[in-house]
Formats: structure tokens, C-alpha cells, sequence
């Protein structure tokens, strides 16, 4: 079984508190408690913060994607 853990962020007010790491270890434990074996998290290429926070708490990089958009 696998989770994720989506549409994280911190107010920039708050931000450089930790909060970030805090909120990402507590989705981590709860999915894990709820029998995840993989946690995956997506992010933009342009959001460094998050991805320090991810690499901080152990997640590796798997793959980059392409985003698709067209006015209707």
C-alpha cells in the first residue's frame, strides 16, 4: 500500500520554522500508521523550499514530469 502527501505550505510569515519538516514527518507517521509501505509527495521543479524539506526528511527524487494546458 502506498499514500501521499499533497498540497503542503506554510504561510510565509511562518515559514523557516520547521513547520514545513514538522507537518511532512506527522503525514509520513500517519501513513504509515495506516499500513503505507511508500510515501510519495509531488512538487513543482520551481519549489525549492519544498524540496529541501523532502530531501531533508529522506524522500529521493524519482522522476521530473510535463505539465499540459490549453485555453477552452
Amino acid at each position: 500500500m502506498w499514500g501521499a502527501i499533497r498540497n503542503n505550505t506554510v504561510d510565509p510569515e511562518y515559514q523557516g520554522r520547521g513547520i514545513s519538516t514538522k507537518l511532512v514527518n506527522r503525514g509520513i507517521e500517519e501513513l504509515k500508521n495506516r499500513g503505507a509501505k511508500i510515501v510519495v509527495v509531488h512538487t513543482m521543479e520551481t519549489a525549492k523550499a519544498a524540496q529541501r524539506v523532502y530531501e531533508k526528511v529522506g524522500f529521493k527524487e524519482l522522476a521530473r514530469g510535463i505539465t499540459y494546458t490549453m485555453e477552452v
